[in-house]
């Protein structure tokens, strides 16, 4: 009986300590002026240096679907963070982690009426700063 007391207390204690982590820390904005490249297969939105970015905004207008989304490594190779098959609609939030400066919106066979206008990229800050 006492150590599954003790097993409690500690589960207790640990799941305390990690949301008490995540409470204290909150996204925000990175202040960056965010450029469009369009290319053959899509749009590059960009930013003049890069960041460590955890969550990325897609600000548009109407519903679309069918595209994939990459960010820039520091090698300036894309990797794929994900697809987008489902219709959606703006704003939309996609959460990631990397440190990057870009994000590529490929067209596969972008479906519906609408448009990403621009990308918001942010970053988590301590909630107290």
């Amino acid at each position: 009986m006492m150590i599954r007391l003790k097993y409690l207390l500690l589960i207790c204690f640990v799941l305390t300590g990690c949301a008490a982590l995540l409470t204290e820390q909150e996204y925000r904005l990175i202040d960056e002026k965010v450029s469009e490249k369009i290319i053959n297969t899509g749009s590059i939105y960009y930013m003049p240096k890069s960041s460590q970015v955890r969550k990325i905004v897609l600000i548009g207008k109407g519903r679309i679907k069918n595209f994939d989304i990459a960010v820039r490594d520091e090698k300036n190779q894309w990797k794929p963070v994900t697809r987008i098959t489902k219709a959606i609609e703006f704003p939309f939030e996609i959460l990631l982690s990397a440190e990057t400066d870009a994000v590529k919106i490929s067209q596969r066979s972008i479906v519906g009426k609408g448009h990403i206008d621009t990308i918001q990229f942010y970053t988590f800050t301590n909630k107290y700063e």
